[in-house]
This record gives structure tokens, sequence and C-alpha cells, in this order.
């Protein structure tokens, strides 16, 4: 597969400055300055801290509709899921093959979703914020809550971090596994579903490349409570680079 011109400018070396998200450079260097920064925390450091995934339904699309998607949708449903709780996150899409937003489907599929940190907020505190949204709203897989919420050991906050941070890594199908019966009142209660991987073929990743056109790296990373100045803090210091380069351009071509 051949890619366009634009895509192909975004995957330059050269441009890693700017923070595209297709840039594998940019991406490891963005990675590179948030995660210490978000360790140096004093939130982040005093805890408890949680990994919460956030995954609806509705957010996820056709891949030839996902370049223009609005992620503003995925962080404005983050942050009214968890409400004041502090939290540095970031924006992914992910590959699904024949399953879309509702249900079994032919063809290929963008699931936008947030990973996010939550410090200073219990289990239960995170829990009866992100109630109405579990309530609300579907996931993509069918028998499985849209929001999941995992304890972080302190040793692994910077592995999670870079999790949250990579670009595409897998491909992903769910499929039915039959009819689930209640062991109880052997009630049927409907199909349930499994979720596989596997790595992203090269073919597979140049497409997704599609979605991600256009899009930075800064403009994914999002916070809130104590974690949107962070964010602001983080982007300004990544940015530097770019802006230094411009400024470098202006004064040649002036």
């Amino acid at each position: 597969m051949r890619l366009p011109g634009r895509i192909r400018f975004e995957l330059d070396p050269h441009q890693r400055r700017a923070l595209y998200a297709n840039n594998p450079w940019s991406r490891i260097a963005f990675a590179d300055a948030v995660v210490p920064r978000v360790l140096a925390h004093q939130g982040v450091q005093a805890g408890p801290i949680f990994l919460v995934t956030l995954a609806v339904a509705e957010h996820t699309v056709p891949l030839a509709e996902a370049k223009d998607f609005d992620c503003r949708r995925v962080k404005g449903l983050t942050r009214q899921a968890l409400g004041g709780i502090s939290f540095v996150g970031m924006i992914e899409g992910a590959l699904y093959r024949n399953f879309g937003a509702t249900g079994p489907q032919i063809g290929d599929f963008v699931s936008w979703h947030a990973h996010v940190l939550t410090w200073g907020a219990s289990r239960k505190a995170i829990n009866d914020a992100t109630k109405s949204i579990r309530r609300s709203r579907s996931g993509l897989i069918p028998d499985r809550p849209c929001i999941d919420v995992r304890l972080v050991n302190p040793a692994r906050v910077a592995d999670k971090l870079y999790y949250a941070l990579k670009g595409p890594q897998k491909e992903y199908r769910i499929y039915s596994q039959g009819d689930r019966i209640d062991p109880e009142s052997g009630e049927v209660l409907g199909p349930g579903y499994r979720q596989s991987k596997r790595p992203l073929r090269t073919g597979d990743r140049a497409r997704l490349c599609h979605a991600f056109e256009d899009r930075l790296l800064d403009k994914l990373l999002f916070g809130s409570g104590d974690g949107a100045p962070l964010c602001n803090a983080i982007k300004h210091e990544t940015l530097k680079p770019f802006r230094a380069w411009e400024k470098r351009q202006r004064c040649y071509r002036g």
C-alpha cells in the first residue's frame, strides 16, 4: 500500500518535533517527556493510582470515517464520567475487524477510547462517579461495561503511562461464545463474547495511519482536576523544539 504524500510527510523522522501522532519518533520523544513529569507530581506520588479505560460503542466508527471523528467527544465523556477526579490520559484508536458500534458487521472499524491515570481517589469514589455513565452507555463488547478500573502498583506507574501513550500495536476481533445461562435459574442471558488480539500487520498499520492523519499528540493528551495544569505544562515544554524550529524558519525566510 502506498500512503498519500501528507501521511508520508508526517512519518518523516525529520518531522518528529511537530508531534504528529503518526510519527513513531514523536511518540517516543513525547512519552519520554510526559512520563517523568507525571511521576514527579505530588498527587501522583501520594496515590492511590488507577488506570481507567473508557471505551463506548458509540465512539466506534468505520475505518473510512475515523479521520473525521472528533476526539473531543471522548475527552468530554471521560471528564463527565470522572467528575472532579484528577487524571492525565491519552486518546487512542484501536482497529477492530468485523465488529462495530451495533455489533457484528462486515468491515474494519476504529474504536476511539481513552486510557487515563487517576490519583487521589479510591476505587469506590471512581465507581460512584462513573455509575451514571456505566448505566447510560454501552461498551463495545456487549456483555462488558464501558469503563474498566484497575489499581496500579506504584512501581508500575511508568509502565502504565507508556502503555497509555503508545501508538496502536494490535488489531482486535470480538467473537460470540454462544448463549450465557444463569446457573441458578437456567435463564438464557443472551450471547457471551470474548476479545482476541494480534499484532498489527504492515498493511493494516499503514491503513490505520489514515485515522490519525493531521492528529497531534499534544491534542490527544488531556487531563482534569490537578491533571489539567499538569497537561498544560507538559504541552508547553514538549512544543518548545517545534516553536524554536518555526522561529528559525521565519528568520531564514525573512
